[in-house]
């Protein structure tokens, strides 16, 4: 009679147990994915250097974006100085680049956006500052970027990652320690896929 018991239960246990190591061993498979979230449409703006720059510039390139403006007294000295760090930290990896739109066209010449750039050590070509008339650049940040505020003061803070193919991947909060740590981990995720 105990037998009886006994072996329905053990199955039952063995059972849950295997599905419990389903579970968790696919949360973790989904964890280490990345979300496609939105397609970049294509623009077409103006680098610091006066060249072109679009979605043809973001093929082949793990890009990581940000919103800010050269006269902001808020939050945009912090954030270009948390991209900063991120740009010496990935200055080994040929493949990720780092683009600051101006929201402030009408202030942000292309000569102020070099200005600007040299205060955050900016040396080589992949850390581009552009700039667009203010119209194509609310499209961009609204329906490109899907982010919202009154431009130029209510920008986003966030960093954006954008992938090789020119696909939103996530947005991080420029000011929270664990959220930068979160980018770094899903930027060396991208690198990996890559290869």
């Amino acid at each position: 009679m105990k037998m009886k018991i006994i072996i329905p239960a053990a199955l039952g246990l063995l059972i849950l147990f295997s599905t419990a190591l389903w579970v968790i061993q696919k949360a973790g498979q989904e964890r280490g994915r990345l979300p496609l979230l939105y397609e970049l449409p294509s623009f077409e703006f103006t680098t610091a250097d006066s060249q072109k720059f679009g979605l043809n510039q973001l093929s082949g390139k793990i890009s990581l974006f940000d919103f800010i403006y050269t006269s902001c007294p808020g939050p945009c000295p912090r954030m270009s100085a948390t991209m900063a760090v991120l740009y010496e930290q990935f200055s080994d990896a040929a493949q990720v680049q780092f683009v600051s739109v101006s929201v402030d066209p009408g202030r942000d010449s292309l000569s102020v956006l070099r200005r600007y750039r040299r205060q955050y050590g900016v040396i080589d070509q992949r850390w581009f500052f552009l700039q667009a008339p203010i119209e194509a650049v609310i499209r961009l940040y609204e329906e490109g970027f899907h982010l919202g505020g009154f431009l130029p003061v209510e920008h986003s803070t966030k960093f954006i990652l954008v992938d090789d193919r020119g696909r939103i991947r996530g947005y991080y909060d420029s000011t929270d320690a664990m959220s930068m740590n979160i980018l770094r981990t899903h930027i060396v995720e991208l690198i990996r896929m890559m290869k």
